[in-house]
């Protein structure tokens, strides 16, 4: 073999132990057990949602008391009168002509309401109501109001009732009346005098004069 390429040949075999040991160093410096990161993305999916629950049942509240109801005290039918007037002094201050009906209540009373429009409600209330005479009475004066709120005023009066009797082929009574007294409460307070003339109504014939 020439020198030349022996001289080559032994460089190699020199070399070749440092290459295998650099080699082998290399493979201990790579960490264990590490993976490549994939080039795919993740596949898992989320875990389903939970199914919703039924909401729950309401029970109904229980009130702690309960509401009754009276039944209205009923009447016939109300009678009109032919002509009244009312004259209120104090909180309220008018001197009018009014709208005035009549009914006897089956709780014995009698009653006469005033109406003028724009002003106070006026009710003439006699308990125990006998039929013609004179009478120690209520006077109810209902203020004026908004709403669902009622302000009402009362009184003692003085009343005085007349009553024409029917005649033979009619059935039906004219009724007729004055009042005097004062009023006081929520509503106001002050004098009240009225009058109601011919108001025309059925009456039991125990209670006509």
């Amino acid at each position: 073999m020439p020198h030349t390429a022996w001289s080559f040949l032994r460089e190699k075999i020199v070399y070749l132990p440092a290459f295998l040991l650099l080699t082998l160093n290399l493979s201990a410096c790579q960490p264990a057990g590490r993976e490549e990161p994939s080039a795919t993305p993740s596949t898992a999916q989320a875990p389903p949602p939970e199914a919703a629950s039924a909401p729950e049942e309401v029970a109904p509240l229980q009130s702690s008391f309960e509401v009754k109801t009276s039944k209205p005290v009923s009447a016939q039918a109300r009678g009109e009168s032919r002509g009244a007037h009312v004259t209120l002094t104090g909180s309220y201050e008018f001197d009018k002509n009014a709208f005035a009906t009549c009914a006897y209540f089956p709780n014995k009373s009698f009653q006469v309401s005033f109406q003028v429009e724009r002003y106070p409600f006026v009710v003439l209330k006699l308990e125990d109501f006998k039929g013609a005479g004179d009478y120690d009475a209520q006077v109810w004066v209902r203020g004026n109001y908004s709403g669902e709120v009622v302000k009402i005023s009362r009184g003692p009066i003085k009343a005085k009732i007349v009553i024409t009797p029917p005649a033979a082929t009619d059935g039906k009574s004219q009724i007729s009346g004055t009042f005097e007294g004062t009023y006081k409460g929520e509503a106001g307070s002050g004098t009240a005098v009225g009058r109601f003339e011919n108001c025309i109504y059925e009456l039991a014939q125990k209670n006509e004069a």
